[in-house]
């Protein structure tokens, strides 16, 4: 659920997607919310470290995390219903994925974006020269890696290896291109 208990997507998609979604929705942090049937040692140990809430009730959840209860409330039934109609016309969460949120207690835990590498830096040009903020070469610098993947990676990231082969390729071609410079 959004920070203000509005659903957004397949809770189940990969947290890199998530992110960009997170990203879309100009947000920072979403409630994963469940029930009893989804209580372990890990949502426990969330509960106690103050990064996820318990409550007897969907609108005494609510309250504790700060959403309207009657919008919380209208979600988790909503979902109740799509879980019931065995398909998720909202956002295609494939059925078997699905499980209704009606048994107390009730949780809701804070998830946050998440990427694996740098999502900015540096522009630079195909031989890895750093470009000014008016479209010029600089002469002498080269920027390859973490600091120049702003172009590459962007709100999401694409895949394993990605950031690796985009870092190999323009350390090369900044290589190539500085020793043609002397």
């Amino acid at each position: 659920m959004t920070p203000d208990g509005e659903r957004f997507m397949d809770e189940r998609d990969f947290h890199f997607k998530r992110t960009r979604i997170l990203y879309d929705y100009g947000v920072d942090h979403f409630w994963y919310i469940i029930d009893a049937k989804s209580y372990d040692d890990g949502v426990a140990a969330a509960v106690q470290s103050g990064m996820a809430f318990e409550a007897d009730s969907i609108d005494e959840l609510a309250t504790k995390i700060g959403i309207a209860p009657e919008v919380l409330i209208s979600t988790v039934n909503r979902y109740n219903e799509l879980c019931e109609l065995g398909e998720d016309t909202d956002f295609n969460k494939p059925s078997e994925y699905m499980t209704p949120i009606n048994e107390a207690k009730f949780y809701a835990l804070t998830m946050s974006k998440s990427n694996s590498g740098t999502h900015g830096g540096l522009k630079i040009n195909i031989d890895a020269q750093v470009i000014d903020t008016n479209g010029n070469v600089i002469p002498g610098l080269y920027a390859a890696g973490e600091v120049a993947c702003g172009q590459i990676l962007y709100r999401e990231y694409p895949g394993s290896g990605t950031a690796l082969i985009s870092f190999l390729t323009f350390g090369r071609q900044a290589g190539a291109a500085a020793a043609k410079e002397n």
